[in-house]
Formats: structure tokens, C-alpha cells, sequence
């Protein structure tokens, strides 16, 4: 590798001499092709060099070609697989944003849809009806908690986690949640928005 990388820059040196001497013409005398020839014999220099490169294009080609491969495999093995993705709802922060000034027990409704206009959610969920699939980060304990048919007290809860979302791989989701006072939807918060795409 060396040694031709050598004799190509005496190659070039041996070209630029005559343009510096003053030879602006650019001919090659006989003389200056046999030292060339010396100095470069005509040994397949170029197309050894032109072969090495062709051969890496094909293996850089040939890997780049099974993890296309490989990535198609893995999409079409989860086109069907539609998987339950957690949505995190950061009430504290949202609380002390909006100044929610209510003490008691809250419920929640979370929309989730695939357009942005929510026209048709593919979750619509109230845990004033249905407690399922719902969990509560409470400061108290420290940990997840079940959802409870009493709601959550407002000023426990961290953050609000649903479990039941059925999402398809590769889709943008858009997501909307609100609370309000337990049994009391009237006192409904503004919807606090999101975006998830698994």
C-alpha cells in the first residue's frame, strides 16, 4: 500500500516539474514517459487499486443490503403486532401550572387518535366509569397505584399512567387528558396534549 502510494507521488512530482520549469504546454516527451514507466510500471497498479475499491463497495453493498433486508423482516413480523404502550400524564406539573386549587379526590379522561383533530380516537377513556388499565404515582406511597372507583387524591398524585392504549408501530398518536373533581366532570380542567410514536 505504501509503495504505491509512493510511487504516485513521485508520479505527481515527476508531472509538476516541467510545468514549474516553465514546460506550460503539458507534453509528455519520451524521455518522461520511460521515466514514468521507471518510476510506474505498467502493472495494473490502477486497476488492482480499482478492484480493491469495487470489492469493499460490494461488501459495504452486500451488508447494507441484509440489514435492509433484515429491517423489512422485522417490519413485516410487526405489522400485525400491535403493542400496549404506557401514555404518562404528568399531573403534579400540570396542577401547579394551572393553580388547580381543589384538595379532593380526581378522575381523568384521556383521548387518544391518530389524526390531530382527535376526529376519530382510537381510546376514549374516563376513570369515572372504568378504573381498569389506570395507575396513579402516588408521593405517599411511593409507588403505582390501582386506580381507584373513589378517584385519586389530587394532591398524592405525581402523574397518571394508562396502560390499555393499543398502538400500531410506526403511527404518530396524538393525545389529550384532563381532570376533574371526582364525580363532578363540570370541574374539568383544559385538555393538556402529546404526541407518541412507537
Amino acid at each position: 500500500m505504501y509503495k504505491r502510494l509512493l510511487s504516485v507521488l513521485l508520479a505527481i512530482v515527476f508531472f509538476s516539474v516541467p510545468v514549474f520549469a516553465g514546460n506550460y504546454g503539458g507534453s509528455v516527451t519520451s524521455e518522461q514517459e520511460s521515466a514514468i514507466d521507471k518510476v510506474i510500471p505498467d502493472s495494473g497498479i490502477w486497476d488492482d487499486a480499482a478492484e480493491e475499491v469495487n470489492a469493499d463497495s460490494a461488501v459495504w453493498e452486500d451488508k447494507y443490503t441484509k440489514v435492509e433486508a433484515d429491517a423489512l423482516l422485522d417490519d413485516k413480523l410487526d405489522a400485525d403486532d400491535t403493542p400496549i404502550a404506557p401514555i404518562t400524564l404528568e399531573y403534579k406539573l400540570y396542577r401547579i401550572a394551572l393553580n388547580e386549587a381543589y384538595t379532593g379526590y380526581i378522575d381523568c379522561q384521556l383521548v387518544i387518535s391518530d389524526r390531530s383533530d382527535y376526529d376519530t380516537p382510537v381510546v376514549d377513556v374516563d376513570t369515572g366509569t372504568a378504573q381498569t388499565s389506570w395507575l396513579a404515582y402516588g408521593a405517599a406511597s411511593d409507588s403505582n397505584e390501582a386506580w381507584s372507583a373513589s378517584g385519586m387524591p389530587s394532591t398524592d398524585v405525581r402523574s397518571i399512567i394508562y396502560i390499555g392504549a393499543n398502538l400500531t408501530r410506526g403511527t404518530v398518536y396524538y393525545y389529550r387528558w384532563r381532570s376533574y373533581k371526582h364525580g363532578d366532570s363540570g370541574t374539568a380542567t383544559d385538555y393538556k396534549g402529546g404526541a407518541i410514536c412507537l
